[in-house]
Parts: C-alpha cells; structure tokens; sequence
C-alpha cells in the first residue's frame, strides 16, 4: 500500500528546489532578473520557473551553470519530512529505473501529462482499496 501521496513527493521536490535557487540568488548578491541574463531567459520565463519548481533538465543545468553549483545541489532534500517521503515509496516502483531514468529527458508538458496518470493511478488504487474494504466489513 502506498502511504504518501506521489504527488506530495513532487511538490516537496519543487519547493526545495525553489529555496535552494533563493538561497543561492540571495549568497551571490542576484537577483531573478541578473540570472535571467545570465542564462539567457526572460525574467518573466525564470520567475515562472521559481513558481512551478524543477524545470526541464536543460534548464536546470543552465541555473546551476549560472549559480556555480551542480543540478543535484538544486534538487537536494533539505528536510526530514521530504526523506520520509521518499522512503514510503515502495521498492517496486523505485526498482523501475527504465522509468526514472527517463523522467529528466521529459519537457514540461510530458512532465504535466505523467504527474497527472500517477495521480489518476494512486487515487484509484486508494478507492479500490477503500471498496475492498468495504466489502470486509459488510
């Protein structure tokens, strides 16, 4: 049984990657308009990016270029309730590395389009399991 909720994971994954480029900007003295220069984006494309979370991995790289730090750096966890998380998902989804492997190479709106069939997945699964329940009981 699924504990958590994968979209949970995904939105902590943004959320950290978004302090983690805040905190980056703030220490070199930047600004979301200077780093747009720097990688040469609107600011308008990088204050979207600081709102929606972990972009593209062309993007990221651009960033962490631009930021003197490595992609990973960007997308690390800094909270326990995020390694919480991330270890309630079971090992036969994380042993499905074919797929994750592939997750980086996905533009934004595959990204979309996937999030969404996992949703989809989970909360099936969890209403199957809330009949099967049912049916227990009854």
């Amino acid at each position: 049984m699924l504990d958590c909720d994968l979209g949970q994971l995904v939105n902590k994954i943004d959320e950290d990657f978004i302090r983690n480029v805040n905190d980056l900007l703030e220490k070199a003295g930047w600004n979301v308009s200077r780093l747009a220069r720097e990688i040469d984006f609107t600011p308008q494309y990088v204050h979207k990016i600081l709102k929606r979370g972990v972009p593209n991995t062309d993007v990221l790289k651009k960033i962490a270029d631009a930021l003197k730090t490595d992609p990973d750096a960007l997308l690390k966890k800094k909270s326990q309730k995020t390694e919480k998380l991330a270890h309630e998902i079971p090992s036969a989804l994380l042993h499905r590395l074919e797929l994750f492997s592939a997750i980086p190479t996905l533009d934004d709106y595959q990204v979309d389009a996937l999030l969404i069939q996992v949703r989809r997945f989970v909360q099936s699964r969890s209403e199957s399991e809330a009949i099967k329940k049912n049916k227990d009981v009854g």
